[in-house]
């Protein structure tokens, strides 16, 4: 019985796949037919620029399609959760983040985090995401990623804190959605996926991704873990 519901859940998620690919796929489609009517009436040389154009959103439309087929897969595979050590995992994703840390002057700081239950592949990811996230999107001069973590119960509430402007309380929700992004055109928008993986990531582990403000007006991610039997 503890898996009656999840067929209608499985479908949940589907319908909100299809409806990403419908509503984000279509737009790019369109643009494209239109290049391609245009490249009929242009002579060569004009011609070329609407190749080029043509190019970028066909681009565009393969790149949010392998991006589905991988949220896809993800929705598929709950996570395979063992007992690992979430500070070398935190410190594995930071390596990741080294060129974009050299690039944004920034550094990420990481606080003795401890062993729990986790899908090391996930939590990797889910880490990179978050990283990432907060460095690319800050606009100060020296952006700052600190990771802490906290025993609540039988679990350990992990914190991915960082010093940049912080995301309106309106927005909260939005950004966990695919393709979802907070307009700022001083900042790069990326392709609004990375916090909608790592929310079904945190799904996955048995608790939810959450987002709000820090005290000096930054954000706060945080997510929960089941304690290791040794912790």
């Amino acid at each position: 019985m503890k898996h009656a519901h999840r067929p209608a859940l499985l479908l949940n998620d589907i319908e909100d796949i299809a409806c990403a690919a419908s509503h984000e796929l279509r737009d790019p489609l369109r643009q494209a037919l239109i290049y391609c009517l245009e490249l009929r009436k242009w002579t060569a040389p004009e011609a070329e620029k609407l190749i080029f154009a043509l190019e970028e959103e066909i681009s565009t439309v393969l790149e949010r399609v392998a991006i589905i087929r991988a949220y896809s897969h993800l929705v598929r595979n709950p996570a395979d959760k063992q007992p690992v050590d979430i500070d070398e995992i935190a410190r594995q994703a930071a390596a990741e983040c080294e060129a974009l840390m050299t690039e944004k002057n920034g550094a990420i700081h990481i606080r003795q985090l401890p062993h729990a239950l986790a899908d090391a592949i996930q939590l990797k990811r889910l880490f990179v995401e978050l990283m990432d996230n907060a460095l690319r999107h800050n606009t100060h001069p020296n952006p700052t990623v600190t990771i802490t973590s906290q025993k609540k119960g039988r679990c350990w509430s992990v914190r991915v804190e960082d010093n940049g402007p912080g995301i309106d309380a309106d927005y909260r929700r939005l950004v966990m959605g695919l393709f979802r992004t907070v307009g700022n055109t001083a900042l790069p928008e990326g392709h609004g996926a990375g916090l909608a993986f790592c929310a079904r990531i945190a799904k996955h582990h048995g608790g939810q991704l959450t987002v709000n403000s820090s005290r000096h007006g930054g954000t706060v991610m945080q997510f929960t873990l089941e304690e290791a039997d040794h912790d």
